[in-house]
């Protein structure tokens, strides 16, 4: 918007110099029109470069709003007992997706895992299906609620397990199941 303006204003800086305007403008009254013109365009340039400005460089928090993503109730480090395996998680978190949809990671540190590793699909699943089963069975995605883009539901999408090399927690493999999807997924785990 402040692009638009400041275009219009430079176009035509004239733009206001008429109607209820006249008698309502301080610097209409004060200025000559030449003044008054320079004083316009110049107003004009100031808002495209603002509006250059916060598009290039976008305050704290709304980068988010520009990436679509961002990191949004992030959780420190957890320790979930799986079956009779323990699963040492470095964080979880949750992140916008497409719509209205929100996902919630769980970031494991896998302790084989070197930054170098290539995981398959198959052993990205067996790392991380306990990980969704766990979650999804003890609504571990449910602990926070994120407001809404638009409207007023929001909720969890997908669950998702960042598999990282414990080394320099460099994303090896990003698991996601469609909450939809996981009772499927959990019993049929290696199936397309």
């Amino acid at each position: 918007m402040l692009i638009v303006f400041g275009l219009a204003y430079v176009a035509r800086p004239d733009i206001y110099r008429r109607g209820i305007w006249l008698k309502t403008s301080v610097a209409i009254r004060l200025l000559s029109e030449a003044n008054y013109t320079r004083y316009m365009r110049g107003l004009g340039v100031v808002m495209i470069l603002g509006g250059i400005s916060l598009i290039v460089s976008p305050p704290r928090g709304l980068d988010s709003l520009w990436n679509g993503g961002g990191r949004l109730a992030v959780g420190g480090a957890e320790t979930w007992n799986v079956g009779d395996r323990e699963y040492g998680l470095s964080a979880t978190h949750y992140e916008r997706a497409a719509g209205n949809g929100v996902v919630y990671v769980m970031t494991y540190p896998v302790p084989s895992a070197t930054s170098g590793t290539i995981l398959s699909g198959d052993e990205a699943a067996r790392e991380a299906l306990p990980l969704i089963r766990y979650a999804y069975e003890h609504h571990a995605a449910d602990r926070a609620r994120i407001p809404p883009r638009r409207g007023t539901v929001s909720s969890v999408s997908s669950l998702a397990v960042d598999l990282v090399s414990p080394e320099d927690r460099h994303v090896i493999y990003r698991y996601e199941v469609p909450t939809g999807e996981v009772t499927w997924r959990l019993a049929h785990p290696y199936d397309k």
